[in-house]
């Protein structure tokens, strides 16, 4: 089995369909550097990121489907601890291009019910926690949120609290991942972010956050590849204020 392994970027999966089509050896599957299982049989192939080569995949994306169709393949990646994401995603796009954009209506293609089944998960947890963030009030009337996704949606999470909050400077943390969404009253980022904050006071843990954002707006050209059931289940009742002392 030939598998692409690239750095867990947007882009780097961007890079990887590319190379699906210029290199020889097509890809079995597509996996993130972070979460492929190794073995002795596979042929592992390492897909280089590259920002133009990228650029220009997201640009056919729009130009031969739609701006619709870019939109759920970013949805649809930031599935993220999903080992067939990256595969769905790649065999969806490939099916695509043969089929135009009239593939949203192959309802009952099995590649097409996979894909939207990680598109409907990331969008219904987005959905979610937007009622569910609840914050805290630290040093500086600064608002600060824990929170553990299923999904990485941090990105898509972040405008909603922007356009709520937007007189607010607030953090939401995402403890699984290691990365936080951080917003001024200007601008907001998303960020990597690993801290043991049980070990700190939250005057340490906010120091260190808007450090991290400060580096990160005032280093010119950088590049954060990273960057990228009904009722609520048991394991977000943790990060609900109401419901400790944290």
């Amino acid at each position: 089995m030939n598998v692409y392994i690239y750095d867990g970027s947007f882009y780097g999966l961007l890079c990887s369909i590319y190379n699906s089509y210029l290199l020889d050896t097509k890809p079995d599957r597509i996996s993130r550097e972070n979460i492929v299982i190794s073995n002795f049989i596979d042929n592992y192939i390492s897909i280089e990121t590259d920002d133009i080569i990228a650029q220009k995949v997201q640009y056919t994306i729009m130009s031969k489907l739609d701006n619709e169709f870019l939109k759920n393949i970013y949805l649809a990646y930031l599935n993220d601890l999903n080992y067939n994401t990256d595969t769905c995603i790649y065999k969806y796009l490939v099916l695509a291009f043969k089929i135009g954009a009239d593939i949203k209506f192959h309802l009952h293609n099995e590649i097409v019910i996979e894909f939207n089944k990680i598109v409907k998960k990331v969008t219904l947890e987005n959905h979610r926690f937007k009622g569910f963030v609840r914050f805290r009030t630290l040093n500086d009337n600064i608002l600060y949120s824990k929170i553990e996704p299923d999904n990485n949606i941090i990105p898509i999470l972040m405008p909603h609290f922007v356009k709520r909050l937007s007189n607010e400077k607030f953090i939401i943390h995402d403890t699984k991942r290691n990365i936080a969404g951080i917003y001024t009253n200007k601008s907001w980022i998303v960020a990597d972010f690993d801290f043991n904050f049980n070990n700190y006071s939250y005057i340490d843990i906010t120091e260190k956050l808007w450090n991290v954002y400060f580096n990160y707006t005032n280093i010119k050209e950088r590049k954060n590849y990273k960057l990228q059931k009904l009722h609520m289940p048991y394991r977000y009742w943790k990060n609900i204020t109401e419901l400790d002392n944290f």
